[in-house]
C-alpha cells in the first residue's frame, strides 16, 4: 500500500518507480526474514521441550532399571547368604553329632560316603538322623526321629544274645518288605514264607539270608515273615566281611517302637521316610555310637 501511494504521488517519475520497486523488495525480504526467525524460534522451543521430556523419561527408566538391578542383586545376595547359612548350619550339626564317635566329616568323605544315617544315644534318648552329600555340600534331610536300640544299649557286641546294638560305621545293604514294596532307591527283596536269616554259629551261612523250604529248626535261624517288625526295613552290614561266628547276626533297621535284641527300630512312618531317600548308588552308611 505504501508503495502504491508513493507511486501515485511521484507523478510517475522513472527514478521514483525504481525506488518504489526496491523499497517494496526490501520490505518483502524483511517480512520473510521476520517470519523465518519466528518459525525457527518456535521450532527450537518445541525441540527443547521434546528433548527435556525424552531426557526425563530416559532418566526415570534408567533409575527404575538401576533400582531393579539393585533389588535383583540384593535378592541374589540374600539367596546366596541363605544357602551358605543353611549349608553351614547342616555341616555344623553333622560335625557336632559325630564329634564323640571317633569320626570326622573328612573321615566320612574319604570313604566316598554320600548318605549317612546317624544313631546317637545321649542320656538314654536315642535318635536317628539322615544327611546327604550333594556337590560337596552336606545337607540335613530333616527327618530326625526317635530310635530304639538293643535293650542293653549301644556297645561292643559279643554274641547273638547280649541284646547290644553294635557300635561303629557300617554300610547299608538291601531294603526288605513283607507285602507292599516301599518307595526307595535301595536294592530290595520281598520276605516270603521261605525267607530265613541264619543265626547258627556252626553254619557256613551264618549271618546270611537264605530262601529255603528245608529249614525246620528255627533255633538256628530267624523266620523273617513271622515278625511284624520286618514289614519294612533294611540290612545293616555288621559282621559281614569277614564274618566272625557268634559276634552277632541279623542286625537290621526296621519297624518298631520298643527296645530290640540288637537291631535299630523306628516307627513305620519314619522308616519309610528313611527308605524313600536312601540310595544304593550313594554308598549309604550308618554310624552308631
Amino acid at each position: 500500500s505504501f508503495a502504491i501511494i508513493y507511486y501515485r504521488k511521484s507523478s510517475y517519475n522513472k527514478n521514483n518507480i525504481i525506488a518504489i520497486i526496491i523499497l517494496s523488495a526490501v520490505i518483502l525480504l524483511l517480512s520473510i526474514l521476520c517470519i523465518t526467525l519466528i518459525q525457527d524460534k518456535n521450532n527450537k522451543e518445541n525441540d527443547e521441550k521434546n528433548n527435556t521430556s525424552h531426557f526425563n523419561h530416559t532418566e526415570i527408566s534408567s533409575e527404575k532399571s538401576t533400582n531393579s538391578t539393585e533389588k535383583n542383586t540384593t535378592s541374589t545376595t540374600q539367596n546366596i547368604n541363605v544357602t551358605e547359612s543353611t549349608t553351614e548350619k547342616s555341616e555344623n550339626k553333622l560335625a557336632q553329632l559325630i564329634k564323640n564317635s571317633g569320626y570326622s566329616i573328612s573321615d566320612i568323605e574319604k570313604q566316598d560316603i554320600e548318605q549317612l544315617v546317624i544313631i546317637t544315644d545321649n542320656n538314654n534318648q536315642t535318635n536317628a538322623h539322615l544327611f546327604s552329600l550333594n556337590d560337596g555340600i552336606w545337607s540335613d534331610e530333616n527327618i530326625t526321629c526317635k530310635a530304639y536300640v538293643g535293650s542293653a544299649g549301644i556297645g561292643n557286641k559279643q554274641n547273638d544274645i547280649d541284646n547290644i546294638t553294635p557300635r561303629g560305621l557300617y554300610t547299608i545293604g538291601e531294603a526288605f518288605y513283607i507285602s507292599t514294596p516301599p518307595s526307595t532307591w535301595l536294592n530290595t527283596f520281598i520276605i516270603t514264607e521261605n525267607t530265613y536269616w541264619i543265626t547258627d554259629v556252626n553254619s557256613k551261612m551264618y549271618n546270611k539270608r537264605v530262601e529255603s523250604e528245608k529249614i525246620k529248626d528255627e533255633n538256628s535261624a530267624i523266620h523273617m515273615i513271622k515278625s511284624e517288625n520286618n514289614r519294612y526295613g533294611c540290612i545293616i552290614n555288621y559282621n559281614t566281611k569277614p564274618v566272625f561266628p557268634d559276634k552277632g547276626s541279623a542286625i537290621f533297621m526296621h519297624c518298631g517302637t520298643t527296645p530290640t535284641t540288637g537291631s535299630i527300630a523306628l516307627e513305620e512312618k519314619n522308616i519309610l521316610k528313611f527308605l524313600e531317600i536312601l540310595n544304593s548308588e550313594k554308598n549309604p552308611n550308618i554310624l552308631i555310637f
